[in-house]
């Protein structure tokens, strides 16, 4: 459903995001879903919880594997989330939500830079544009 958690059990263990169409979306077999109870958190809570330092440390104590970090499905049922009230859990998701936005728009704004900067290179290596030197 639209909202569930989706969860990587597998190269690479812990990596999730909240899904916001459903339309079309198959499960492979080494990805979890996790539905949040509505009356104890959400799964944009979950999402943080899993992505925070003790939900990391959580996924790699339970990760398993000589050549590639793997979880067992059993094992995904003993993730502890550590549950505030509902309330301060939407003012930590509304920031980390904030926060993540905020970083997007900069990877963006680096990114178109980043390209500008190729461009012009590229016009000065190859002498479209000319540089007076004096």
């Amino acid at each position: 459903e639209s909202g569930d958690l989706i969860f990587t059990r597998e190269a690479p263990v812990g990596e999730c995001g909240v899904l916001k169409d459903a339309k079309g979306v198959f499960l492979g077999q080494r990805t979890m879903m996790y539905r949040a109870n509505k009356t104890k958190t959400s799964s944009g809570y979950l999402m943080y919880s899993l992505m925070s330092e003790y939900g990391q440390k959580q996924l790699e104590n339970f990760s398993g594997g000589s050549t590639v970090p793997h979880m067992r499905v059993p094992d995904c049922s003993k993730i502890l989330i550590k549950l505030p009230s509902l309330k301060e859990q939407r003012i930590i998701v509304d920031s980390l939500n904030s926060l993540d936005f905020s970083r997007q728009k900069k990877e963006q704004k680096v990114s178109k830079l980043s390209s500008l900067k190729k461009a012009l290179m590229q016009d000065l290596l190859t002498g479209k544009v000319r540089v007076n030197v004096e």
